[in-house]
């Protein structure tokens, strides 16, 4: 275990005995606190805590033992906030995230949380109406058991999501706040509601009451729209769009067929003059709309539009999706083009769920992933690519073509090298012979070309002259006379022609790895024929 994992699970163990005591063994003002208010025994404003610790005898509680891993302190009970605030410090929780300590009167106080506001949040307080008969639609509405905060004047609707925390009790009561207060808090706030009185103060000490009692906000949630990806349209250009509705007042008709190119028409009504511009879609669009909306509340109720919209008809409310996933929608302010004629688009209606319930079932990237696909009702289905058959048949006979060449290119090599090997051999042992002298057969060999049918003898017409002295004739073995039919299967070559042939059949086979040695006055070629020794021979 790290460092600062064992400083996280100490300050999880020092939390949990720090409740206890401020619940159960301290007396202190209702209100809500930090580790560092109770430690330092002041507030955000300066004003000095009165704490009083409920006197025991009692050495359990007297003494407190923190026990993590190999990591044991023992510490007094009056210290236990001075040690949140500092291990606090060591894992850097930041100021929303620590620990609050609440306390509320039974008799007074039925519901304590925390909330942390934004800057983003400020544009609830153009949402608010203003409406006099209808007094509870000018504040915002804190939504804590869904954990939204809520602004509407009516006709359109803007919902942000909110980081509730540390929720004590329970009211039936709605938790409003003025927008003008509103504009002024930020950071994490604390509520408390006591009958019907709200209060609500921020880090800073500043504090805002709202008198609520007989103020019952709108059950909102029943009217989010419902929706599903097969009404979802995503506009590329959605900058444009609100750059081009730009302080404008009225109403604008939005409008397309089906494809990807959408039509955003203005009409001045004081001026009567019109514009319009054209923007296109990421995915196609599933059904012919026409729509009729108020250009004021359009950009009050998306600062933040990313380009999404669900629309299911003229006169249904229509779904702008936001980057903060927050909740806005608007009324249209008429019906489109058509006239006064209630249209329900062309789409599959099948598993629409409230927007609400969208957002937690699928997260945005679901949304995006719809933009690159197209929508419709059936499911595609992928079809799978075969290579046609002749195309397959080709490759094959490719591969067995290159391995017949193969084995070729190894028989030729086989029957050359050894058609060579034998010539070689036999030329050999007729060099050898005691009758032939190799510098006579060097000198005197005659090549005689014959054709096919001629065969010339060779007869020894002139006896031994030359004996040497002492030796008889009688003493001198015979010569035998040397005859075409005796060695019918010795071929012999022309010398350099020959080599230059064979070697290009051997580079042409591009296989033979055996280089001939033999000199060249021992070819021979492959044509078969006769030899005629001339001349008297030792």
């Amino acid at each position: 275990m790290s460092d600062k994992e064992m400083n996280i699970a100490i300050l999880e163990e020092l939390k949990q005995i720090a409740n206890e005591v401020f619940t159960n063994e301290i007396g202190i003002e209702p209100g809500t606190y930090t580790a560092a208010e109770l430690a330092k025994e002041k507030n955000a404003k300066g004003d000095v805590i009165i704490i009083n610790y409920i006197k025991t005898n009692n050495e359990s509680l007297l003494t407190r033992c923190v026990c993590v891993g190999s990591f044991k302190c023992e510490f007094e009970r009056n210290n236990i906030f001075n040690l949140v605030w500092k291990f606090e410090q060591l894992t850097s929780v930041k100021q929303k995230d620590k620990a609050r300590f609440v306390r509320i009167e039974a008799d007074k106080v039925n519901l304590s949380f925390s909330v942390e506001i934004t800057k983003e949040m400020q544009s609830l307080c153009k949402c608010v109406g203003n409406d006099k008969s209808r007094p509870v639609m000018s504040h915002v509405f804190i939504d804590y058991k869904k954990g939204y905060l809520v602004a509407s004047n009516g006709r359109h609707l803007q919902a942000c999501k909110a980081n509730i925390k540390n929720i004590v009790g329970e009211t039936e009561t709605s938790v409003l706040i003025n927008p003008k207060d509103f504009k002024q808090l930020s950071g994490v706030c604390f509520v408390t509601v006591s009958g019907g009185k709200i209060t609500i103060s921020d880090e800073a000490g500043r504090a805002y009451n709202v008198e609520s009692s007989g103020l019952k906000y709108p059950r909102w949630a029943l009217v989010v729209p419902k929706v599903s990806k097969n009404n979802y349209i995503k506009i590329k250009e959605a900058k444009e769009v609100l750059s081009f509705l730009k302080k404008k007042k009225g109403t604008f008709y939005v409008y397309a067929e089906k494809g990807y190119k959408v039509t955003v028409d203005y009409t001045d009504s004081d001026s009567g003059a019109s514009s319009e511009i054209e923007v296109f879609t990421e995915n196609e669009i599933p059904f012919a709309f026409s729509v009729m909306m108020d250009a004021k509340s359009f950009q009050t109720v998306a600062p933040k539009w990313d380009g999404g919209i669900f629309i299911d008809a003229n006169y249904k409310p229509i779904v702008l999706t936001d980057k903060n996933e927050n909740i806005c929608f608007l009324m249209p302010s008429g019906v489109g083009k058509e006239g006064f004629v209630k249209i329900e688009y062309d789409f599959h209606r099948s598993n629409m769920i409230s927007y609400l319930d969208y957002q937690k079932e699928e997260p945005q990237t679901t949304i995006k992933e719809v933009c690159t696909e197209k929508i419709s009702p059936a499911p595609a289905q992928v079809e799978i690519i075969k290579l046609p058959v002749v195309a397959s048949e080709y490759k094959y006979n490719v591969i067995g073509l290159y391995f017949l060449l193969s084995l070729l290119c190894d028989l030729c090599k086989a029957i050359i090298y050894h058609e060579a090997k034998e010539a070689l051999k036999r030329l050999k042992m007729l060099l050898s012979s005691p009758v032939v002298n190799m510098e006579d057969f060097a000198n005197e060999v005659q090549i005689i070309d014959l054709k096919p049918d001629e065969v010339e003898e060779i007869k020894d017409t002139q006896p031994i002259a030359d004996i040497s002295p002492g030796v008889t004739p009688a003493t001198v073995p015979a010569v035998v006379p040397i005859c075409p039919a005796s060695i019918p299967s010795v071929p012999f070559f022309p010398v350099l022609p020959v080599v230059l042939h064979l070697v290009f059949r051997l580079c042409a086979i591009s296989a033979l790895r055996y280089a001939l040695t033999v000199p060249a006055a021992n070819i021979g070629c492959s044509r078969r024929g006769s030899i005629h020794i001339r001349g008297d021979t030792n």
